[in-house]
């Protein structure tokens, strides 16, 4: 008889690349997946295994290069973010195909944050990439997702492993898996290739542009932005969900944490996916042989 799970995936950001090497593992050691929720990236690598389109995601993410990564970006520079996110999603249709999330064989809810009315909200029903999409909002970066009456943003905003949607039998097991953690990277870096001037020159633009927009400026200590806009961002976003993964974790007790090294990948590095999935696949291994819990 097959093990039976149910997985709880994290976000935030090129880090989720994770998920997929830690769902290989579970699939090459017998366990089967009875049921997925997840936040952000989470929302994003779980519902495209649970729509069967995992592979052909794999295939499409470790293709990635820098250039191809910005090439993705659709830069709207409004109040409310700086990323449409329309030119991925159209990509990601393509490949996957439209599909609707009841019709799915596992069950499958992503976690977003209703804007306006302060809440968490769990989306288990409707059109896949627009559900991933809202899910995926990461504030001042992806512009807000309006669906019905609602203007969602990133579930991890409210809820970064979101344990309480998924559901579960009395013999799954509970796997969660925290992208957030402070813990050392398991995986070696995978050399990337090199960068062509195209893109040194595409990606010198466009950091140009949004500095010009933030009004960036340098610190006073030197001429180098040791700590900037995003970087003050991202760390503030990361201790925040740090801490409320923490709580999480300790309230549930889950029977496996497979952690992630927040330090493994930046949120942006979405070139970087044979790296993540790396590491989930080696920080999936630890936590099953070692029943790993969430260290600090």
């Amino acid at each position: 008889m097959a093990k039976t799970v149910s997985l709880v995936l994290g976000c935030v950001g090129a880090r989720g690349f994770a998920h997929i090497g830690a769902i290989e593992e579970l699939l090459k050691r017998g366990y089967k997946i009875n049921a997925i929720s997840g936040s952000s990236m989470g929302a994003a690598v779980g519902g495209i295994y649970a729509a069967g389109k995992l592979t052909e995601f794999k295939e499409w993410a470790e293709k990635l290069t820098k250039m191809e990564t910005f090439r993705l970006v659709d830069f709207t520079f409004t109040s409310q973010g700086f990323i449409r996110g329309e030119k991925i999603f159209t990509v990601l249709k393509e490949i996957i195909g439209e599909r609707r999330i009841e019709d799915f064989d596992i069950p499958f809810t992503a976690v977003a944050t209703d804007i306006n009315k302060q809440e968490e909200v769990w989306l288990d029903k409707g059109e896949l990439f627009s559900v991933i999409r809202a899910s995926c909002a990461i504030p001042t970066l992806l512009t807000p997702k309006k669906l019905g009456n609602r203007l969602l943003i990133d579930g991890g905003v409210l809820n970064p492993l979101p344990v309480e949607p998924v559901l579960r039998t009395k013999s799954d097991l509970l796997v969660v898996v925290n992208i957030n953690a402070s813990v050392p990277s398991q995986a070696k870096i995978i050399k990337q290739e090199p960068v062509t001037t195209e893109s040194d020159a595409y990606m010198d633009k466009m950091v140009i542009s949004m500095k010009k927009w933030l009004n960036i400026k340098p610190t006073v200590e030197g001429n180098d932005e040791t700590l900037g806009y995003f970087g003050l961002l991202n760390k503030s976003y990361d201790l925040m969900q740090d801490r409320m993964c923490l709580m999480s974790i300790i309230h549930h007790k889950p029977d496996y944490v497979v952690n992630i090294s927040r330090d493994s990948s930046s949120v942006y590095e979405f070139y970087r996916a044979k790296d993540m999935i790396e590491e989930g696949r080696i920080a999936c291994i630890r936590a099953l042989e070692n029943k790993e819990v969430y260290s600090d």
